[in-house]
């Protein structure tokens, strides 16, 4: 499997149509006992071992012992870490390498990953084969403005019920664009409903249906 790590793996790039940007908390995933090479995009499987998708795994570690998952106040503390990362220069010109490298047509990205995302095309050059962005559940809040670039088509998927960014709401007093929608206005936004799980907003990257509905999706446009 061909994957691109933030955390010192020297991953081989190659051209590729899609790449897969992991949202938080890899290194505290419930069903992964390590931080996944995938990203836990699972679905894409497929299209990871076929060199069609790659996934650039940028995840914090953490030390972890049995309960580490469940312990709110190491939950949050990664959380910030994370979200304090996505925001410096270093992770996001590995991003711009990543995807120079790669030249993807689509970017499909989760929770924080969104963000990471966002900060990119706010701030560094991409290529000109990029032409879609998919945000799923993204964790960008609604009054943070989504880059305008031509020729680029982005996509939200949200969904109201979503767990997870409820408690976004709660540790950042903002209701992000996977809640509720972007109020931008060259932003597509699609309703998708996701499993009323509490860990609903992880399983979508695991559901080849919610993954048929991206493809789609990316076609109308």
């Amino acid at each position: 499997m061909r994957n691109y790590r933030f955390d010192g793996y020297k991953g081989i790039m190659s051209q590729a149509d899609i790449i897969l940007v992991h949202g938080y908390g890899m290194a505290l995933d419930l069903n992964e006992p390590e931080i996944p090479d995938n990203g836990s995009f699972s679905a894409f499987d497929p299209e990871i071992n076929a060199g069609q998708a790659l996934p650039f795994v940028w995840a914090e570690t953490m030390p972890r012992g049995a309960f580490t998952p469940y312990n709110a106040s190491a939950q949050y503390t990664l959380y910030r870490r994370e979200k304090a990362s996505i925001f410096g220069s270093v992770l996001q010109h590995k991003l711009e390498d990543a995807i120079a490298e790669s030249q993807p047509r689509v970017i499909i990205a989760h929770s924080l990953g969104c963000y990471l995302v966002r900060n990119l095309l706010a701030q560094c050059t991409i290529p000109e084969s990029l032409t879609y962005v998919v945000f799923l559940q993204a964790d960008i809040p609604r009054s943070v403005p989504i880059p305008h670039i031509t020729g680029l088509n982005m996509i939200n998927f949200w969904c109201w019920w979503d767990t997870s960014l409820l408690s976004s709401v709660v540790v950042n007093q903002r209701i992000p664009i996977g809640l509720a929608g972007s109020t931008d206005p060259y932003v597509h936004n699609v309703f998708v409903p996701i499993d009323k799980h509490i860990r609903g907003h992880a399983r979508l990257l695991a559901n080849r249906a919610y993954k048929r509905r991206i493809y789609q999706e990316i076609d109308k446009l």
